[in-house]
């Protein structure tokens, strides 16, 4: 999903590393080394990366921002199969799909506090 991005805020933290790591109250002893991802040309977002300390400080992006999520969503799906599989049974093919079509976090994660009262897979998947 594409957003409005400005690259002011990235240009400005590539020119001015050791002032933007100060603000942040980020102790700087050695002067960072900027690194762009440069993911604006796959999203409408770019990530810069700063190394120092031998430590690396991420402005967080939509892009990363987005990442998190999908992962999260990844994980309670399968969490959901591993759990219900032992708790209601083997789920079917259609029901599989259902689930790997559920996009909302919040209700995969309604969905798994279910899996201890429900009888059957159709009755998780109503879950909303």
């Amino acid at each position: 999903m594409s957003k409005p991005f400005d690259a002011t805020l990235k240009e400005l933290i590539a020119s001015y590393p050791v002032d933007w790591l100060t603000q942040l109250g980020v102790p700087v002893t050695t002067t960072p080394e900027i690194l762009s991802a440069d993911l604006s040309t796959v999203s409408a977002a770019a990530d810069t990366l700063m190394i120092f300390n031998k430590v690396i400080a991420m402005q967080e992006s939509g892009t990363y921002q987005l990442i998190l999520e999908e992962g999260a969503i990844k994980h309670t799906r399968e969490l959901i199969l591993r759990l219900g599989r032992k708790q209601i049974g083997e789920p079917t093919e259609k029901q599989q799909n259902k689930l790997n079509t559920i996009d909302d976090l919040e209700r995969l994660d309604r969905m798994a506090e279910k899996i201890l009262t429900v009888k059957s897979w159709d009755v998780l998947l109503r879950v909303k």
